[in-house]
């Protein structure tokens, strides 16, 4: 009877100091993820590579008022600010999630996906589009030079759509690399 008891205390203090508050291990820190299945959905959230072996789960977003206060909307997701923009980082480098690094080789997208999608607007406004990139493994990342096309209105290549001045569905297309994803607009 004693050896169980024991056994049961034993068990119970390692649980307690091998989780979280939420039940993660203590490790994995508060949004850390492995694959995106690990992140919450909805909202829609990614897994985004901090470097070395840390990944966290971030918001995905298509403008900054989507983020927290303190937070940008770069490359999809909601990020800590660094640099500002492209021009704050050195030749052949992008601004991404708040730092200056390499972009991504067109060889090294394994896919991507439009949001918002599905998402409605009215003729002839404006809707902002993100295309979200991501690797081989799934992770998103960093992309420049993401292409738009619409089968209805004009979109420029920062993904904004001007929608057509007729009710209908547009189907828009970002390529990233050699992958394509589209979105599904209805145009009211």
């Amino acid at each position: 009877m004693r050896l169980n008891l024991a056994l049961l205390l034993l068990c119970s203090a390692v649980l307690t100091a091998c989780s979280g508050s939420n039940g993660t291990p203590a490790d994995a820190g508060s949004g850390g993820c492995t694959t995106p299945r690990d992140c919450p959905q909805t909202p829609p959230h990614a897994c985004i590579d901090q470097g070395g072996t840390t990944k966290v789960c971030v918001l995905i977003c298509t403008k900054n008022a989507d983020c927290a206060t303190g937070k940008i909307c770069e490359d999809g997701t909601c990020n800590s600010p660094g640099c500002g923009g492209d021009s704050d980082c050195g030749s052949g480098m992008i601004c991404s999630s708040g730092a200056c690094t390499q972009p991504t080789p067109a060889s090294g997208v394994g896919s991507c996906f439009v949001t918002p999608n599905p998402a409605v607007v009215h003729a002839g406004n404006k809707l902002a589009l993100t295309a979200v990139v991501k690797d081989l493994a799934g992770t998103a990342v960093p992309f420049k030079g993401v292409t738009w096309a619409a089968s209805a209105g004009t979109v420029d290549s920062s993904g904004m759509l001007t929608a057509g001045a007729t009710a209908g569905t547009t189907t828009v297309t970002a390529t990233a690399g050699t992958k394509t994803c589209t979105a599904a607009i209805t145009v009211y």
